[in-house]
């Protein structure tokens, strides 16, 4: 009865696994494509220090919770992380964007992906701190342009 237990468990393991796999290995719906080029242009706005181009990635009306505030803001205060990870000129802030779901709705695209961020030593090389982050951005087309219109952040580890 045990080794029937473990053998169900296994298999079901098994297809889970499968399944989650077959998930995201599909090819990217064209919006989904067109909103995670979005996202790519996010952190390269973010890495070049850019918060006016990064801004104009959002709706007018957004409400997000970045993982950097204990409180949801709009689109006025949504950019400001991105001097900070800038301030040392010692340090250099490096990224890589881990994608976990992606779903269309039409004109509606939501998207999940873990963040992976360290900063080095600009003299060394050396890494001086890492972190994890899960990440949520809603995605509305509107006008012909992708807009964030929701989105939230939490750290990992």
């Amino acid at each position: 009865m045990r080794y029937k237990f473990i053998v169900q468990l296994f298999g079901f393991s098994f297809f889970g696994l499968v399944c989650v796999n077959s998930l995201y290995s599909q090819e990217l719906h064209w919006n989904e494509k067109e909103v995670w080029d979005q996202e790519l242009k996010y952190y390269e706005y973010s890495k070049s220090n850019e918060p006016a181009k990064h801004n104009s990635l959002f709706h007018e009306n957004i409400i997000g919770w970045p993982t950097t505030d204990s409180i949801p803001k709009g689109k006025n205060k949504v950019s400001l992380w991105i001097p900070l990870v800038h301030e040392n000129p010692k340090e250099e802030w490096n990224y890589e964007l881990d994608l976990q779901a992606i779903q269309s709705f039409g004109n509606v695209v939501i998207v999940h992906y873990k963040l992976h961020e360290w900063f080095i030593s600009k003299e060394t090389g050396e890494e001086l701190s890492a972190a994890t982050y899960r990440i949520s951005h809603t995605w509305l087309k509107e006008g012909g342009k992708w807009k964030i219109i929701s989105g939230m952040g939490g750290k990992l580890n």
